[in-house]
């Protein structure tokens, strides 16, 4: 479907192609050009990811990425898409030493064009994620991550996502509009594919 015949996608539209079983596609996506050809392609949702850090800057991982940075590209990102709902990454040391300080880094991401803002970690996220999505309710999507660059900080590595209990998922879940999986193993993403979540 051309941007030319499809309406911006909302939140409520995502929950209702979710709650009709349709396929909702989502790529990483980092500048205006490739915004502009993701949108006309059809592409639902766009994720300006911290990635970028290994993508673009030519880091070894995402460590180095600042909010600045996010902001940056969430803005060309936003420039360049017309219909497509934009997710932006809250980087490394942009959440971690209050709820506060996530609500602030949201908002810089909000303001530069960001729909929704994702940050990831383990049960420890879930009071920040209340306390953003009561004062800013449409902002949050939740991560549970296997490459999460606090854990890697932690114990060397990657964990392995199959160890970590559902619960810490259904916890992120309830506070969260949207939760996300990323590099977890298929078992895990198909069980809860169809565990018919009520959000998308």
């Amino acid at each position: 479907m051309s941007t030319a015949s499809r309406k911006a996608l909302t939140l409520h539209r995502l929950r209702e192609m979710h709650a009709a079983g349709e396929k909702i596609a989502m790529l990483t996506c980092y500048d205006a050009t490739f915004a502009r050809v993701l949108d006309e392609a059809g592409v639902d949702c766009l994720l300006v990811g911290d990635s970028l850090g290994m993508a673009l800057q030519g880091a070894r991982d995402t460590m180095r990425v600042t909010l600045e940075h996010m902001a940056y590209h969430t803005r060309c990102v936003a420039q360049g898409n017309r219909t497509a709902w934009v997710v932006a990454d809250l980087p490394f040391g942009s959440y971690h030493e209050s709820p506060g300080q996530a609500l602030r880094s949201a908002s810089v991401l909000m303001q530069a064009g960001a729909h929704m803002v994702k940050l990831e970690g383990g049960g420890w996220t879930s009071a920040t994620v209340r306390f953003v999505v009561e004062r800013a309710s449409r902002c949050v999507r939740i991560s549970a991550s296997r490459r999460n660059p606090c854990m890697r900080w932690g114990d060397g590595g990657c964990k392995d996502a199959t160890k970590l209990p559902p619960r810490s998922c259904s916890r992120k879940r309830r506070s969260s509009q949207a939760p996300a999986l990323q590099c977890w193993c298929w078992s895990w993403c198909r069980l809860l594919s169809r565990a018919k979540l009520r959000r998308p």
